[in-house]
């Protein structure tokens, strides 16, 4: 008899897996965004809020920074919940803007206004215990110098030490981060990018047939 246990652990995000949704995002965007625009900013707050919690993946969304029902998703993307983004519209148009007219190393060095973005974010929620990297004994490390080489990987032989480690500049600048902390950031950029599709997937929907 199978158990929930016996499920597969899914894979772990990859470059790859961010790459491909921020891409189709940005695409759709750059076609239809003056409708997107029109239709989210004439819906009220609580149809806004509707569509959040129906298009959420796997169903999940926080429905305040401070809810603490969906494990650590507080801790990984509480800029994406209910209370903040449905109540005015320009919340959401502007994290649409921001996730589709910047490369997505932009977006891991930067956010909306300027830092700190999603590499800063994420390293202070480690560094602070409130979130734990996925594998600490992990022996690679990401490379997010240029854009082609978001998904390339440097081998490297043991868990990094920030300060000892001879790339250590590289390390600080947040061009390099070790697998066990890179592997949570993307964890958060695809979480938000898919949330967004999925919103923009459901936005497109109400009129189909139209350009």
């Amino acid at each position: 008899m199978s158990t929930a246990s016996d499920s597969p652990t899914p894979p772990p995000i990859t470059g790859a897996d961010v790459y491909d949704i921020h891409k189709d995002l940005t695409s759709k965007y750059n076609k239809y965004k003056k409708r997107i625009a029109y239709l989210w900013s004439n819906m009220d707050a609580s149809q806004r809020a509707e569509y959040m919690q129906k298009t959420a993946p796997d169903n999940k969304v926080l429905l305040s920074p401070a809810d603490t029902s969906l494990g650590d998703l507080n801790k990984l993307v509480p800029d994406w919940n209910v209370r903040d983004v449905a109540r005015d519209p320009k919340v959401f148009l502007d994290i649409l803007k921001h996730r589709t007219g910047n490369e997505l190393v932009h977006q891991y060095l930067f956010g909306p206004d300027g830092p700190p973005g999603d590499y800063d974010y994420i390293i202070d929620m480690i560094e602070t215990g409130q979130l734990q990297p996925v594998n600490p004994e992990a022996d690679m490390v990401h490379h997010h110098l240029r854009e082609l080489t978001f998904t390339m990987n440097i081998r490297y032989i043991g868990t990094p030490d920030m300060k000892t480690y001879p790339l250590e500049k590289n390390l600080q600048r947040g061009l390099l981060v070790c697998q066990s902390y890179g592997e949570v950031i993307l964890k958060r950029q695809f979480y938000l990018l898919q949330a967004i599709d999925g919103m923009v997937d459901a936005i497109l929907d109400i009129y189909p047939d139209r350009e």
